[in-house]
């Protein structure tokens, strides 16, 4: 995927985003087939953080990422 595709969701912001831009956005997962193949219902989620809700669809909840140019050595 390039960072093009994305356009729609960038709301203006730069893409790719500069060093110091802040972004919120959803990392989480949705497991709704067990290891055995069972269906779990409810399915089981997990996120980075820890934002008290069940739906993962609240923006304002979504943790914070500071894309930076700065290498970690």
């Amino acid at each position: 995927m390039t960072w093009s595709s994305l356009a729609p969701l960038a709301d203006g912001r730069s893409l790719p985003p500069k060093d110091g831009d802040v972004w919120r956005i959803d990392c989480s997962r949705f497991e709704k087939i067990g290891r055995n193949g069972e269906v779990l219902d409810p399915c089981a989620g997990w996120t980075w953080n820890q934002h008290g809700h069940y739906d993962s669809h609240i923006p304002e909840v979504f943790p914070r990422i500071t894309f930076s140019t700065a290498q970690n050595r």
